[in-house]
């Protein structure tokens, strides 16, 4: 199982595409049961190797690793929960169980302080981007990470906004804090991301008045 999360992870980190190779593994995980034996880190390197290279074509070997996943997701790293949530958005496939996404908001939930603020805003975008609100999740990150939006680049900013705003989800001080921090980084700013953000606040009628100056 190593060599098969090796390799493909390797391919994805060269930017390097086979669909024939990942058609293949594909079929042999699946075929052979053989997910059940990945370890925590071998599960999310593999879904993240498929989504980097926005493979889609294998959804039966995205619901095995969802279904090896479930019950030992208490076992993988923060990194390894921010990569699973973002590679099954990524591949727009909400996985299989459902119960996926609830188990890994719960089990985030007390270690969102080892997460980076790439990976929260990844976490976030992908709950958003997969329709799945998670209350508790979105209202944990905004009190854990509020004294934290320094750590946030500008594309990080304009996803956690946009994620929020898409559930529907507010939290009055997050969006203070992440729009003060928007205007130290606003020329780092790309169009997509400056339209999100605007977006994002409007939607909540959240007053910024001074980044919507600084945007204009």
């Amino acid at each position: 199982s190593q060599g098969i999360a090796n390799t493909v992870w390797a391919f994805a980190k060269a930017g390097h595409a086979s669909p024939d190779l990942f058609d293949e593994v594909g079929k042999v995980c699946v075929e052979s049961s053989r997910i059940k034996d990945f370890k925590p880190q071998e599960l999310s390197n593999t879904v993240w190797a498929y989504a980097t290279l926005k493979h889609k074509s294998s959804p039966a070997l995205l619901n095995e690793i969802a279904s090896a996943s479930l019950p030992r997701i208490h076992q993988f790293k923060s990194q390894g929960l921010a990569n699973m949530v973002w590679a099954y958005a990524t591949l727009n496939h909400h996985p299989t169980p459902t119960a996926l996404l609830d188990k890994i908001a719960k089990v985030a939930a007390p270690r969102l302080d080892e997460f980076t603020s790439q990976g929260i805003a990844n976490t976030v975008w992908a709950y958003a981007t997969l329709k799945h609100p998670s209350q508790s999740l979105f209202s944990n990150i905004a009190n854990v990470w509020t004294p934290r939006v320094h750590q946030f680049n500008s594309q990080g900013i304009s996803n956690t906004v946009w994620a929020y705003a898409t559930l529907k989800h507010h939290n009055a001080q997050f969006f203070d804090a992440l729009a003060n921090v928007a205007l130290t980084c606003i020329n780092e700013f790309n169009s997509q991301d400056l339209a999100n953000t605007v977006w994002a606040y409007a939607s909540r009628n959240h007053d910024a008045p001074e980044l919507f100056d600084a945007i204009a």
